[in-house]
């Protein structure tokens, strides 16, 4: 057998090769814990502009989009109050220093669009990417505001503010001031934005448009010092509150709360109910528009325990001799658009068309803004 002899200058050149294969040395291996490349004032401020920038084409290029592509995209807003509403969703996206405070920027879109059909950013929601963690820290309490935004305090979760006291300021900004501000870029127009805020239920720990969200996308964080007014009495008091996590603001209110809210919010309610008040006034509510029923709405897409109540209501309203017939849809969460028309039919003098409603696509969108 025939085996090549190998010279010791080679055996040691072989050595050494597999040396610097195995353990990489003189600057060859890979790099750990290198420092990023430090950059100087002009050069971060170059930076962040660069990416201010992109945040503005994006802005600008949404803002265009609803005023031109969307349907009554100004909703008879004018040119002087379009101009002012656009200035602050560009002001707030320019002062964004990171990913997460242009999201929550973001939110100030909807002082232009006042529809909460429009589905962009967020369709009242940022939990969806996970914006909003378990473990942030969030505003303890509930509360509501009034028709002038003045805030009243519902619960407090840490047992400190008592109920129905008005908070003045929080970390010394207008609670007033807050909500206004927060009611104006609630997904959807301000009359449902009061609705949602001024709700007798807390709003989800992980939808936004609460006052808790808010402070918490304007950067406000613990401790909270609160100046509020007890109820019957002048004198502010003032106190510091520590935050709890959103976890352990959900879980309280899961406890305490949810049978609570699923009561007000008509949930175990029937879809229609009927009361004659005496006096020839009735009282139709319709908690549902639809008869919650998921058997037929599934397999046949058709929902005829609805039609069947309204129908059985109408009916006593006839024989009771009803003269003024209040109708509460104050619980009312949505439902079936036939059960709509349905209903509107008992009340109009001719049945109402739904062909006569447009289904707006980018095929037919330019169409149906002529007419």
């Amino acid at each position: 057998m025939y085996t090549k002899r190998i010279e010791p200058l080679q055996s040691r050149i072989l050595i050494a090769l597999l040396l610097f294969t195995v353990f990489p040395i003189c600057g060859f291996g890979k790099k750990k814990n290198v420092p990023p490349p430090v950059m100087d004032s002009i050069q971060a401020a170059r930076f962040m502009d660069s990416i201010h920038r992109l945040y503005l084409n994006e802005v600008d290029f949404i803002i265009d989009r609803i005023e031109n592509t969307y349907i009554s995209g100004r909703r008879g807003m004018s040119d002087e109050e379009w101009n002012r509403r656009a200035a602050i969703v560009r002001d707030k996206a320019v002062h964004a220093n990171n990913r997460w405070e242009y999201v929550y920027a973001c939110r100030y879109l909807n002082l232009l669009k006042d529809d909460a059909h429009f589905k962009f950013p967020d369709e009242g929601m940022f939990n969806r990417e996970g914006f909003f963690t378990e473990n942030d820290s969030v505003f303890p309490l509930w509360v509501q505001t009034w028709k002038d935004g003045t805030v009243y305090n519902v619960k407090d979760y840490t047992g400190v503010v008592p109920p129905h006291a008005r908070i003045l300021s929080v970390n010394g900004r207008s609670a007033r001031e807050m909500a206004l501000e927060n009611r104006s870029i609630a997904p959807g127009e301000e009359v449902y934005a009061m609705a949602w805020m001024n709700a007798d239920c807390e709003a989800g720990s992980r939808s936004w448009p609460n006052f808790a969200n808010y402070l918490f996308m304007e950067k406000m964080k613990a401790p909270f010092e609160v100046v509020y007014v007890r109820q019957g009495n002048h004198r502010p008091d003032t106190v510091t509150l520590k935050a709890l996590t959103r976890q352990e603001k959900h879980i309280s209110y899961r406890k305490e709360d949810k049978h609570d809210v699923k009561e007000s919010r008509g949930f175990p309610r029937k879809p229609i109910t009927y009361q004659n008040v005496g006096d020839g006034i009735g009282v139709l509510s319709i908690n549902s528009f639809w008869g919650k029923r998921w058997a037929a709405m599934l397999l046949f897409g058709k929902d005829w325990r609805y039609k069947r109540l309204l129908r059985r209501a109408m009916r006593r309203i006839d024989r009771d001799n009803i003269k003024d017939l209040i109708i509460d849809v104050s619980l009312n969460g949505g439902g079936m658009t036939d059960n709509i028309y349905y209903t509107l039919d008992y009340f109009t003098d001719r049945p109402i068309e739904m062909n006569s409603v447009y289904h707006v696509t980018d095929n037919n969108r330019e169409l149906i803004q002529t007419n």
